[in-house]
């Protein structure tokens, strides 16, 4: 069940980083208010997310080890 809940994480990680690009995109070419309120949603659910995973893996060592190099917090 726990890789699982961390595969699900990843995954929601990888679909809020495209929404959050597509919103940037959008406001980039549409000038749209609708779109910049879509990014700041989708940054901070981001975050939010990236924060759950690295939680999912704090029990993993190896995991842990290249976090750093990865932009991590220490």
């Amino acid at each position: 069940m726990h890789t699982q809940d961390v595969r699900l994480s990843i995954a929601r990680v990888l679909t809020l980083a495209t929404e959050a690009e597509s919103a940037r995109r959008s406001y980039l070419l549409e000038g749209r208010e609708e779109s910049v309120q879509s990014f700041r949603k989708a940054e901070e659910d981001l975050a939010r997310e990236v924060d759950k995973l690295a939680s999912l893996n704090s029990d993993n060592s190896r995991q842990q080890e290249g976090r750093c190099c990865r932009g991590g917090k220490s």
